[in-house]
């Protein structure tokens, strides 16, 4: 029973299992779906190139495997891969103000640093700048007129407070 794993266990902390090695005889053993994952993740400490990205993987993944995956599922060129953990940390209660789910330990990580090749390259957007949410706001108040007038596109006799 020590080796079966819990129902409840999330997928990014269950082990990979082994690839069934080929017999001769047998049909070839194909995978269909990537058993990995990759999380981009912006690096904090200082400014990167543009053709560096860092990825959060999954602990099991060598340097082959990450090379492999953004080639071949993703179509980027990759001239370098290195990878490192990050040590995780236990949060002091008294030190942090967060709700008592947040507190607690932060696991160890597996970081990935990826140099991109060829005329690949990455910038984060700036998701929350003044000018964007402007954009962002013109953008939802001519949604929800055209939502209003297509709201009884089936019933045209009808006035909308009907609805």
């Amino acid at each position: 029973m020590a080796g079966r794993v819990p129902r409840l266990l999330p997928l990014w902390k269950r082990a990979i299992p082994k690839y069934p090695l080929y017999l001769e005889g047998r049909p070839q053993n194909r995978v269909f779906l990537c058993q990995f994952w990759m999380k981009l993740i912006p690096d904090r400490t200082f400014e990167l190139p543009n053709d560096r990205v860092h990825f959060e993987i999954h602990p099991q993944m060598s340097i082959l495997d990450v090379k492999q995956y953004l080639e071949k599922i993703y179509n980027v060129d990759v001239l370098k891969v290195r990878t490192y953990r990050k040590s995780g940390y236990v949060f002091k209660e008294d030190s942090i103000e967060m709700e008592q789910q947040q507190k607690g330990r932060i696991p160890p990580v597996k970081v990935a640093c990826v140099q991109l090749g060829g005329e690949h390259r990455f910038t984060f957007p700036d998701l929350f700048s003044k000018k964007s949410m402007g954009e962002q706001d013109n953008n939802m108040k001519d949604l929800n007129e055209k939502l209003d007038l297509a709201k009884n596109w089936e019933r045209p006799s009808l006035p909308p407070w009907f609805s």
